[in-house]
């Protein structure tokens, strides 16, 4: 009989820009390694759901080498959880921390690894969980899928371009699903989800590349008939030193920002916690664990 896979828990960073955020990583069994992050000022965790990701996204840390080395099981997401709430290693106080909401925002595309998913969220919400959030890239077929899930869930699709062209220079699936379907997709999940909330949109900020007032004026009109249905989130890209591109300024952003909202758009602009230690979105990545020589030195 095969040996049920698991994670060991590696080494445990928290950030020093005052939101006491703590990313773990974990041993995996082939080699590599899963990262996750505690959010104690939102009361909340982000899971991952893959060893590594297929989805070449150009903007993130994971996506850089495209490739899932396996999906990981319910109990292995469940597992981040238990290891933020029993370590002693938090470097935020002994008691276990408050975690109330559930994002997976991780490493992986979570649709893509969905029964796994929809069985931690089961267990999630037996632990009293009962806020979710899943980060897709646009995985639009599964849509429907987790709309039916009657749990409080909310949306956030990966968006990052105004247009088609763009959009599949910097995420391949736009190739398979484009901007029209993905947006029918979000409609069609609006109008069945169990919630019935708009679709948060995720749009990192990338200098010269979608960060201009046309290309704001541009994604102002693409969203003009759904306006009711998706929240834009512009947001700060967390820098990766691997990756050749910069980030937008604050400045620029909120500028954006307010030519969205003469659009009529509802939107609003959005950093990471944790930056300073690779926590925030884009960076986590599925690299070598720790050598037993090195686990917890960053956690003591």
């Amino acid at each position: 009989m095969a040996n049920t896979p698991h994670l060991a828990l590696a080494d445990v960073t928290t950030s020093g820009d005052g939101t006491n955020t703590t990313k773990y990583r974990f041993a995996a069994d082939e080699g590599n390694s899963v990262e996750s992050v505690l959010l104690p000022s939102l009361e909340a965790a982000s899971v991952s759901t893959q060893v590594g990701c297929r989805m070449g996204c150009r903007f993130c840390g994971v996506g850089e080498s495209p490739r899932v080395l396996r999906n990981l099981h319910a109990h292995e997401i469940v597992a981040q959880v238990l290891a933020m709430q029993t370590s002693a290693n938090t470097g935020i106080e002994s008691s276990p921390p408050s975690i109330r909401n559930l994002f997976y925002f991780g490493m992986g595309e979570p649709l893509a690894n969905f029964d796994n998913v929809l069985g931690s969220m089961e267990q999630f919400h037996r632990m009293g969980i009962e806020r979710f959030a899943v980060a897709s890239c646009g995985l639009v077929p599964m849509f429907p899928q987790l709309a039916k899930i009657p749990l409080a869930i909310r949306l956030f699709v990966s968006l990052h371009a105004p247009n088609n062209r763009l959009r599949s220079e910097l995420m391949p699936i736009n190739r398979q699903y484009p901007i029209e379907a993905l947006l029918e997709g979000i409609l069609e999940y609006r109008r069945s989800s169990f919630l019935g909330q708009p679709v948060y949109v995720n749009y990192v900020m990338l200098r010269g590349i979608n960060d201009s007032p046309d290309a704001m004026m541009e994604l102002g009109r693409l969203l003009e008939d759904y306006r009711t249905d998706v929240i834009v989130l512009l947001k700060l890209f967390n820098r990766i030193d691997t990756l050749p591109l910069r980030g937008t300024s604050r400045r620029q952003i909120r500028r954006c920002v307010r030519v969205l909202e003469s659009c009529g758009v509802c939107c609003h602009y959005t950093e990471s916690y944790g930056r300073d230690i690779n926590a925030g979105g884009g960076q986590l990545t599925p690299g070598s664990p720790f050598t037993a020589g090195e686990e917890g030195k960053r956690g003591q």
